[in-house]
């Protein structure tokens, strides 16, 4: 089996198998309409919040602003620009990473611009290198950016062992979103341009990384229920995060 395809494959299948709690719920499709307020308070009640992270308050959930929130949703019009970031892109091209059929120098740009953001964000600047290195690494692969159904992945560029503290938003994990509208090649495994990212950012990366396994299972629920990809990257901030907050609902 191609690498891409069977990596691809085992990490969103991760997701969906002998997971309790929050993804078993996802996998059962409502038994009702869910506009109606108490029946989406119910729902989220009977969820497992760590594997989403905590609200900072009801208030969030209520308002459609929880896990996506405007705050963490990444709009890319254009290939960014790799000034402020130009020597790390040059030191991972020359180190193989970028530049291939498989991982092309503008997905790296890509790569590099929205770790830039994160660590920006979050006010550690001395993550940027080891994250944007991480993430370029697991882009070699061929997995991640470009999956299919323009849908990709950013994530897993935090080390997995030893401790990394970020002062996240939500609790153990923050839920980010990134729209492309004008879509962008990641060579991805169906040839689609990819034109919305999810990514995830732990608190602590290495006592929180189990969290991967059900956040790749929320997001295979939603992906496999959303129409049309392309028609969520044309959204504003605010109305892409309620919309993608209201289908997490809707498959609870």
């Amino acid at each position: 089996m191609n690498r891409r395809r069977f990596l691809s494959t085992g990490m969103i299948g991760a997701g969906l198998v002998g997971t309790p709690g929050l993804v078993a719920a996802l996998m059962v499709k409502p038994s009702e309409p869910v506009a109606q307020a108490n029946t989406f308070n119910e729902k989220w009640a009977r969820a497992d919040l760590e594997s989403l992270g905590i609200p900072k308050s009801w208030w969030h959930v209520q308002q459609g602003l929880f896990p996506f929130s405007p705050e963490r949703v990444l709009v890319i019009k254009k290939r960014p620009s790799d000034r402020g970031f130009r020597p790390l892109k040059e030191k991972l091209l020359q180190s193989g990473f970028g530049g291939n059929d498989h991982f092309s120098e503008e997905k790296l740009d890509y790569a590099l611009w929205i770790t830039h953001k994160l660590t920006t964000c979050y006010h550690v600047p001395e993550y940027f290198e080891p994250w944007g290195t991480k993430l370029a690494a697991r882009e070699d692969l061929g997995v991640g950016m470009g999956l299919s159904g323009h849908v990709g992945i950013v994530h897993q560029f935090q080390p997995a062992s030893g401790s990394q503290s970020v002062p996240t938003t939500n609790g153990p994990l923050d839920w980010w979103l990134v729209l492309i509208p004008g879509g962008v090649d990641f060579q991805s495994l169906d040839g689609l341009p990819t034109h919305v990212l999810f990514g995830l950012v732990l608190a602590d990366s290495g006592k929180d990384f189990y969290l991967y396994v059900p956040w790749c299972g929320c997001l295979s629920s939603i992906w496999k229920t959303t129409p049309d990809w392309t028609r969520v990257s044309q959204m504003d901030r605010l109305t892409a995060a309620r919309y993608l907050n209201r289908r997490l609902v809707d498959v609870m």
